[in-house]
């Protein structure tokens, strides 16, 4: 059935613009403020200083640099959708 429809939900990053740290259960909204996912994990990344979190969103939310909003506790922060791999290479080839 998913190969004939296409998946429902993607797995995707979320880099925070703000240092609050989300967590799994987390509701995340587009910027309508729907509810187009939740949280699955969610840290403080050191290598980028940056809160960073990953997600399970419907698909027509997963494409990079989508703003996506993550609801902590009573307050929302902004974001968007980054690649999955939350660091800098600080090496040359």
């Amino acid at each position: 059935e998913q190969k004939a429809k296409g998946v429902a939900q993607k797995h995707v990053g979320n880099e925070l613009a703000d240092k609050a740290i989300p967590r799994h259960g987390y509701a995340v909204h587009n910027t309508d403020g729907e509810v187009v996912g939740e949280v699955t994990t969610g840290y403080h990344c050191l290598s980028v200083d940056k809160s960073v979190c990953m997600a399970l969103v419907k698909t027509e939310f997963a494409k990079l640099d989508t703003p996506l909003a993550v609801q902590i506790r009573k307050k929302v922060f902004e974001g968007k959708v980054v690649k999955k791999k939350f660091y800098d290479k600080h090496y040359k080839k």
